[in-house]
């Protein structure tokens, strides 16, 4: 499903996992694509958008799962007979073999979407993880 999206909804899609508000709203609206634009903000942390992709964009909710370290979720990714999806995931978890099937089956321009989505994993991880310090230290002086 993901590969099937012009490049210039795939950019639009790159600034929307960035953050950009106004690549989002394009997606949401005007090119119909609110499967990307919920799926770019469940990789920043939106439960809403984790729970409307699981409801409306099955496939899109299993990559963004198995993306989450969910190993049934992986192992189910493995298990299709197109390996699209799976080196996807692996390439956004900087996989080198993700990457190098990706660009050997002639989808290296999915690369910056990898790229966009390891860097917003990234950043969500460590502001769960700051989060929790924070908010543990926080109950340790009351």
């Amino acid at each position: 499903m993901l590969r099937n999206y012009p490049s210039d909804i795939l950019d639009l899609f790159v600034r929307a996992v960035k953050g950009n508000k106004v690549a989002f709203q394009t997606l949401m609206t005007t090119e119909k694509c609110p499967e990307l634009a919920a799926f770019s903000n469940a990789i920043r942390g939106d439960v809403d958008a984790v729970m409307w992709l699981r409801a409306k964009a099955k496939e899109l909710w299993l990559m963004y799962v198995a993306l989450d370290k969910n190993e049934p979720a992986f192992k189910k990714l493995q298990q299709k007979d197109d390996k699209f999806d799976i080196c996807f995931v692996l390439a956004c978890r900087n996989s080198i073999a993700g990457k190098h099937w990706l660009s050997e089956q002639n989808y290296a321009h999915f690369l910056p979407v990898c790229e966009a989505i390891a860097k917003a994993l990234s950043t969500t991880n460590k502001e769960r993880f700051l989060g929790w310090l924070y908010n543990g230290s926080v109950r340790k002086l009351h």
